[in-house]
């Protein structure tokens, strides 16, 4: 197992890091595979898993994971342990957060309906977080969307839209619940999620002028049929700039780039986009499936399959702090455990023609004109 620096922080995290989003069967039996190959960073949220209907309510991961560590005996210091506060635009976490706390939002006012990343809701996620964990210290907290608006993960019109622009908690607000979050002890680092060239950029100004402690991760959609990082974002977050570490999610597309879907193939038994057709639809979509399709022939030519394709490539990018691995059973996470053995052939040539694939449709998962690039 390979190991990266995170960002600005002093963490060191495993190049494969595990989920929290779609946790379900075998849990247990995943984490002790993870920890034995020599994952140590683990992702989680208040908020996860959304995926499945029959696990209700937020927090799951969370209490699950401090229940491996408590049953396993971990020792603490061998993990590191990231979560992420639910922020504007989203409110399924809201009462599992305050049911744990086992108080109001303020007192003598009601448990908001709304979630919104004030410093009182920040620090108020932390302290459930923590209480779900059964953990003294979180390391890495992250906002889990913008307070502002942000377009959506490759909806229709993704393009900015100035219409839709609307009053957000400030970045100052926010910068100062992070840093008193680390000045109490309760967390050692902090990020951001699904974030933008300008919000990090922001970010990364205003702590500096303010004295306090920078992001030391971004936690966004990255694989072969998502680059957009590798433009402004990779700049902003250079080790030279703001220093901020990729964690990057969605590396497989939800299991279209692990050859799931291609050419017609229905997987057997449970799979995500099989059981819940319309979530992440983003990744379903005509053009990705083509595009996967192609980056499967160029894996076959290489000797690899089109999922230690993916998975190797993104571990070989130089801004990758970690890759969030999400499997169904201990098989799945064995084989993107083992991906990490194909990086060598991930040579110049190699990404040569991995860019013509690319070029034919550029960021399928965030297109806004599928058909016209692969017409069905």
């Amino acid at each position: 197992m390979a190991y990266r620096k995170l960002g600005s922080s002093e963490l060191r995290v495993s190049v494969c890091s595990f989920g929290g989003a779609n946790w379900a069967a075998e849990l247990m039996g995943m984490l002790d595979l993870a920890y034995a190959r020599g994952v140590t960073f683990f992702d989680m949220a208040e908020q996860y898993p959304p995926v499945y209907p029959s696990i209700t309510g937020g927090g799951y991961s969370e209490f699950v994971f401090g229940e491996w560590l408590r049953v396993r005996a971990i020792d603490r210091d061998s993990v590191v342990i990231s979560t992420k506060v639910a922020g504007d635009g989203g409110n399924s976490s809201l009462a599992c957060r305050y049911d744990v706390l086992g108080r109001p939002f303020a007192p003598g006012e009601p448990v908001p309906k709304k979630a919104k990343l004030s410093k009182v809701q920040i620090i108020d996620a932390c302290d459930a977080s923590l209480k779900r964990l059964g953990v003294e210290t979180i390391d890495l907290l992250e906002t889990h969307w913008p307070s502002r608006y942000v377009p959506k993960f490759g909806e229709t019109g993704a393009r900015y839209n100035r219409a839709l622009e609307h009053a957000f908690v400030s970045f100052e607000e926010q910068l100062d619940a992070m840093a008193e979050l680390m000045a109490a002890g309760k967390i050692r680092a902090w990020g951001v999620s699904n974030e933008t060239t300008y919000g990090v950029a922001t970010f990364c100004a205003m702590a500096k002028l303010k004295g306090l402690p920078p992001p030391a991760s971004i936690q966004n959609d990255y694989s072969l049929c998502d680059r957009r990082f590798e433009t402004e974002l990779a700049e902003a977050c250079s080790p030279l700039h703001g220093d901020v570490g990729l964690v990057a999610y969605g590396v497989l597309c939800g299991g279209t780039l692990a050859g799931k879907y291609s050419f017609g193939r229905k997987p057997p038994g449970e799979a995500r986009h099989k059981n819940m057709p319309g979530f992440q639809s983003r990744y379903t979509s005509a053009a990705t499936l083509k595009a996967a399709e192609d980056y499967e022939e160029l894996a076959k030519a290489h000797g690899m399959t089109v999922l230690q394709l993916s998975l190797a490539y993104a571990y070989s990018r130089p801004f990758l702090a970690t890759a969030i691995l999400g499997a169904r059973d201990p098989p799945q996470l064995e084989a993107q455990l083992e991906a990490l053995d194909h990086v060598a052939k991930i040579t110049p040539e190699l990404c040569r023609k991995i860019d013509r694939v690319h070029h034919v449709c550029p960021n399928p998962n965030y297109s806004d004109t599928h058909s016209q690039f692969y017409p069905v």
